[in-house]
């Protein structure tokens, strides 16, 4: 399944802005999801990412994450996953970020 991206706004859900993920971050879908996110429009805001439709993650989808997170630092938002499946918080831990991530 492919991945799918949507994005409320802070009058819809009580954060500056909400992200709801679904499907498979990965190999296949990361190209995607990473045009789908512009941080320098979320400068100073909270963004949260809702990982709880994520049925599949693999290393590149931990690496878009981390990407992700660089961007928003850089523009000066924070970044924060909830919800993350069980596969990615193993993953996560096996490659030394989950400080980072979670």
């Amino acid at each position: 399944m492919a991945a799918k991206l949507e994005v409320l706004t802070a009058s819809d859900t009580g954060h500056d802005v909400l992200v709801h993920i679904t499907g498979t971050v990965g190999f296949s879908t990361v190209r995607e999801l990473l045009k789908k996110i512009d941080f320098t429009a979320n400068a100073g805001q909270t963004i949260e990412i809702d990982l709880a439709g994520v049925d599949h993650i693999d290393s590149a989808g931990i690496a878009l994450f981390l990407e992700w997170l660089e961007r928003a630092r850089r523009s000066n938002a924070q970044l924060r996953f909830v919800n993350s499946p069980k596969a990615m918080e193993q993953l996560v831990a096996v490659n030394g970020v989950k400080n980072l991530i979670l």
